[in-house]
């Protein structure tokens, strides 16, 4: 996911690969301790999320090689 402040999710991730139950999740510890639930469908492969977040820390914006949903809309 991608925020651009701490109050909204605007943009999630999307796993074009996914082909399973839409409603299956996966948990996520937060860096302040809380525990997440997200679709499986946002979830990508570990060598993406590495390369995502190689490509946010030099370029500062999300990754064009992501496939992004905008949840403001």
């Amino acid at each position: 996911m991608y925020l651009s402040d701490n109050e909204s999710a605007e943009f999630t991730s999307g796993n074009p690969q996914y082909n399973d139950a839409k409603d299956e999740t996966m948990e996520f510890y937060l860096s302040n301790g809380q525990l997440d639930e997200y679709p499986l469908s946002w979830v990508l492969p570990k060598k993406q999320i590495e390369k995502a977040l190689d490509y946010f820390q030099k370029i500062h914006k999300p990754p064009l090689f992501i496939t992004w949903h905008n949840d403001e809309t």
